[in-house]
């Protein structure tokens, strides 16, 4: 508030100090190639029911306004604990939002009202995949509109008495006697097969109709005749118009070939479930078996292939610099107040110079310069022998990851930037254009990727600690500039401050830093859904899914 009518001064807006930290560098935007490259999934859309029950919403209850969506869901999430006597850690309710709702009073209710609060909504996170998949949608004047592959996956559920929606309360007994059948526990064949067509692309269009492909289904199944094709970076997909149908045929072939890719590293690598992005990582970034380094052929999947070899990039060079950003805040957390210009020299040298020199195997000190040090990693990781060699990017994510020493994080971080700048060299710039993965600041972007590269290739005769002190000043300015641009949004975004150069902790404790990648367990639980894979202590495909590997001639 103003001190007076008159005066200029007011008040600062208190910013809670609950918020999150994510994006702390604001680099995340190499996850649009994600969202480009398998549209119709989502880091949070893990089961095939949710797009069906929201389907039979739009086809059964949504003109009625008998129930709106939010109730529709708070029904549903009733249905599947009363279908499993309220315990909501049974492994059949696998990835049922807010299913721990009533975890500490199940018992204690006999009925219950459709107002009960929930954490977000699943229709906020399936609705827009329901129009990638052309099931309903809303144009642009606010008109909802259903195709015939909405009525499709809509129709196996079934019939429910309209006149059961109109309860003020539901009891446990109404609600299994009346909608057990739609508990996420329950299979229906005609709805896996109607996912399984929607999930890798056997839909078309006349028109303004959308409806499941038949005929392009049972080629593939009979005769194994199945298009691969896609545009690429020649189609932009990000502004979608609802009478758009090439962006969505398009959409749809793109997805076709990363689930394709997904099943082919499944069946190559049959991977231990707490090492599966281990083995698609190494799968995709080196197209070897993280096993057995064996060269994995993906045959008519090459093309997809590069832009996942680009996300990969990015998911190693985000990490590599936000670790730098933890090994910042660990210094900060434990000296707050530090000169900025302090942090490096806050550090062990030896240990750094110790981890290069070992890594690199040649002798390093404060004097030697990057040319050096990369001319010996390049010798050392030949670049066509993949994982192979004794060092390479996947080796050096694997000490980040474990390291228990800063100075060892800070070493190998560096090596990992100068691996990833001699790859991103080799990929089309085609592909690299289109990839949506530079962001507009309003500061000079010193870690955007292609501008660090270029800076580390212009300053190769320099030291190697003059260009990691230039690193850990250039994210710590990225760093401040990001939460100057959360508090804008009314949000505590930030892990320090800076007060006359000095660096001040702002936060009860540290974070922890995690790759960014995130698409992959959807992939895995809506394969699984489908019957196309198995998991126990491996990830293994089914016979279903060797049969469409085989049928698509991938293996």
């Amino acid at each position: 508030m103003k001190l007076n009518d008159n005066s200029e001064i007011e008040w600062t807006e208190k910013i809670e100090s609950t918020s999150m930290v994510r994006d702390p560098l604001g680099l995340w935007s190499h996850l649009n190639i994600q969202v480009d490259y398998v549209p119709g999934i989502t880091s949070v859309t893990n089961r095939i029911r949710y797009y069906s029950l929201l389907s039979w919403y739009y086809e059964n209850l949504f003109n009625s306004k008998i129930l709106d969506p939010k109730e529709f869901e708070r029904l549903f999430i009733l249905t599947c604990l009363s279908h499993h006597e309220g315990d909501h850690s049974d492994p059949s309710l696998g990835h049922v939002f807010n299913k721990q709702r009533f975890k500490d009073d199940w018992d204690l209710k006999r009925s219950f009202k459709l107002d009960f609060p929930i954490n977000g909504f699943a229709r906020t996170y399936y609705n827009r995949q329901l129009d990638i998949l052309r099931c309903c949608w809303t144009d642009q004047f606010n008109q909802i509109h259903k195709s015939k592959i909405n009525h499709e996956l809509a129709r196996f559920f079934p019939d429910v008495d309209t006149d059961f929606f109109k309860k003020k309360h539901f009891t446990r007994e109404d609600i299994l006697d009346n909608f057990s059948d739609f508990c996420i526990c329950n299979e229906y064949d005609a709805e896996i097969d109607v996912m399984t067509s929607l999930l890798f692309g056997f839909m078309n269009n006349k028109g303004s109709e959308w409806f499941i492909d038949e005929e392009s289904y049972e080629k593939f199944i009979g005769e194994g005749v199945i298009d691969f094709d896609f545009k690429g970076f020649e189609l932009d997909t990000d502004e979608i118009l609802t009478s758009n149908a090439p962006i969505y045929i398009e959409m749809n072939q793109r997805r076709r070939n990363s689930l394709f890719m997904f099943l082919k590293i499944i069946g190559e690598t049959e991977p231990l479930k707490n090492e599966l992005y281990k083995a698609i990582w190494d799968s995709i970034y080196f197209k070897q078996n993280t096993y057995t380094q064996e060269i994995i052929d993906f045959k008519g999947l090459n093309n997809i292939l590069k832009y996942w070899e680009l996300l990969q990039l990015n998911v190693y060079y985000v990490y590599s610099l936000e670790m730098i950003l933890d090994v910042i805040q660990e210094i900060v957390y434990d000296e707050t107040g530090i000169k900025k210009d302090k942090i490096l020299s806050s550090l062990d040298t030896d240990l750094i110079l110790s981890e290069l020199s070992e890594l690199c195997e040649v002798e390093v000190d404060i004097k030697t310069n990057l040319n050096e040090v990369i001319n010996s990693l390049y010798s050392i990781c030949v670049a066509d022998e993949g994982l192979k060699t004794q060092i390479n990017e996947s080796i050096i994510y694997d000490n980040i990851s474990k390291a228990e020493d800063l100075e060892v994080i800070l070493a190998n971080a560096i090596l990992m930037l100068f691996l990833l700048k001699r790859r991103f060299e080799s990929i089309d710039k085609q592909i690299i254009n289109g990839a949506r993965i530079e962001k507009n600041i309003y500061i000079k972007d010193k870690l955007r990727i292609d501008i660090l590269f270029n800076y580390i290739e212009q300053n190769r005769n320099k030291d190697v600690f003059l260009f990691l002190n230039y690193l850990i000043q250039s994210i710590i300015e990225r760093h401040l500039y990001e939460a100057n641009v959360r508090m804008s949004w009314g949000t505590k975004n930030w892990l320090f401050v800076e007060e006359d150069s000095r660096l001040f902790f702002s936060r009860k404790d540290t974070i922890r830093i995690h790759p960014r990648d995130n698409r992959w367990n959807s992939m895995l639980n809506l394969m699984q859904d489908i019957n196309m894979i198995d998991i126990s202590d491996n990830i293994i495909l089914t016979d279903k899914g060797k049969e469409w590997l085989k049928q698509a001639k991938l293996i």
